[in-house]
């Protein structure tokens, strides 16, 4: 009888010991993923400061050599390469100055946090995969107007943690109608 006790003990231990093995090991990688995650939302950030720094060189070292990007304007349906991102980038750092991303401002009522994937969202556990939410407000240098864009954007990240595809979303027409609002306006004083 004894040593039926003795077995069942064993194996209850034996069960609990798995469990708390399994857990600290789901624990561990959750970690790892939170801090990939968190390390492609800095790339994220150190992007955007980019156009606040007007530092086109420093965006650009954020992208892989062989990176691919969906531009949110029409093109075609063609994936864009290394030069086509330095090429949107200039066009704005030329055109737009005070560049400014509100981040999660649009998403909710208020602000809120503007990076989701990975390891946050669960449906997505793959922390190299991260979406962006935010409103950007530059300021077009020829006109002075200050626009308002909401804008939203998918990146995937390699395993050195730079970009190598993105998608953007946000209202490329917006920013025109914006824009022509300010020369009509003008036009009327």
């Amino acid at each position: 009888m004894r040593s039926m006790g003795y077995k069942t003990i064993s194996v209850v231990l034996l069960v609990a010991v798995g469990m708390i093995i399994m857990a600290a090991s789901h624990k561990q990688e959750s970690q790892k993923k939170q801090e990939i995650f968190d390390r492609n939302v800095a790339t994220v950030k150190a992007l955007f400061q980019g156009f606040v720094d007007g530092d086109l060189d420093a965006q650009m070292e954020l992208y892989a050599d062989d990176v691919k990007g969906n531009p949110a304007q029409y093109n075609g349906n063609v994936l864009i390469d290394k030069q086509g991102v330095r090429e949107t980038l200039k066009f704005f750092h030329d055109n737009f100055k005070d560049i400014v991303f509100h981040e999660g401002v649009g998403l909710t009522t208020g602000k809120s946090n503007g990076f989701f994937g990975g390891s946050a969202y669960p449906l997505n556990n793959n922390p190299n995969i991260v979406a962006t939410y935010g409103t950007w407000t530059p300021t077009h240098i020829e006109t002075g107007k200050k626009i308002f864009n909401k804008y939203h954007s998918v990146g995937e990240f390699n395993d050195a943690g730079k970009i190598v595809y993105f998608s953007e979303f946000w209202d490329v027409s917006g920013i025109q109608v914006q824009l022509e609002s300010t020369a009509q306006s003008a036009e009327s004083e």
